[in-house]
């Protein structure tokens, strides 16, 4: 079974970096397997509020659009059904699509009225 993702391909993730509030974003793994597919994410700090998203099977794998409806930082991670095992599909150290870790991706959902700390102004 081969997977892949990587957020930082506007055909994997759309759009690349943070989102905004109330804005569509789309992620798209890509997968030769899997019967059902799930994003699966949390915000931080709700932990115990974790969300299933149930996404799309389309040709070459599974995608899935939403809007984000509170600022905040998300951790996500893919969860795939093939012949009824539920296998969970992590990031490795390079962003990309893995079996077997635990790391998940992060996504930062922001208001339109954020700014940036005066002490990254400068870079």
């Amino acid at each position: 079974m081969d997977f892949f993702y990587f957020p930082c391909d506007e055909k994997y993730k759309n759009p690349v970096g943070g989102i905004k509030v109330n804005k569509e974003f789309r992620v798209f793994l890509a997968t030769n397997s899997g019967e059902d597919a799930f994003l699966v994410m949390t915000k931080e700090a709700e932990c115990e509020h974790t969300v299933y998203y149930v996404m799309n099977k389309v040709d070459g794998g599974f995608e899935y659009s939403m809007h984000v409806t509170s600022s905040g930082l998300y951790f996500y991670h893919f969860e795939v059904v093939t012949n009824g095992n539920r296998m969970r599909v992590f990031s490795d150290e390079n962003l990309h699509a893995t079996l077997g870790e635990n790391r998940e991706w992060q996504l930062t959902a922001f208001d339109e009225v954020y700014s940036a700390p005066t002490f990254l102004e400068k870079g």
